[in-house]
């Protein structure tokens, strides 16, 4: 059984594994092995280099007044823009997502033991490509410090 493409209302066991995704930018190297994991099996997943800047930015710095200045600030400068920006929503929606489910899924429950293991397994693979990713000339930071903490 692939674990790799096990859905539950489109949510995947893969869905923290960030590195699968944001790799695609092409913002850092990969390795074969990274290859064949990430892409032989999800063939929606295409590696497409480019010359554009990525910004990135935590949920926490939406709902939190102080960080939410500074995230705008951040924006403004990685914009180019000299106006300055509206207070941003308090939420992160996902474009598309038209489905709207009522049951909640905590990872934590004993039942999700198994599942929780296996994206256990693949966390420090995750944290340390994300250095790797948030390292690059391309990759922008707002409050970084915070990010990587």
């Amino acid at each position: 059984q692939n674990r790799t493409i096990l859905n539950w209302r489109d949510i995947s066991r893969n869905a923290p594994r960030y590195e699968m995704y944001l790799s695609q930018f092409a913002k850092t190297d990969l390795s074969v092995a990274q290859m064949n994991e990430w892409y032989v099996d999800q063939p929606f997943l295409v590696i497409k280099p480019n010359r554009l800047r990525i910004f990135v930015y935590t949920m926490e710095q939406l709902e939190d007044p102080a960080q939410s200045n500074e995230l705008r600030r951040d924006l403004q400068d990685f914009l180019g823009l000299t106006t300055e920006i509206a207070p941003l929503g308090h939420a992160n929606r996902i474009a598309g997502n038209i489905h709207q489910y009522k049951e909640v899924v905590n990872i934590c429950d004993k039942e999700l033991d198994p599942i929780r293991r296996e994206v256990l397994e693949y966390a420090k693979d995750t944290v340390a490509w994300m250095h790797e990713f948030l390292n690059s000339s391309d990759v922008v930071v707002s409050n970084r410090p915070y990010l990587v903490q």
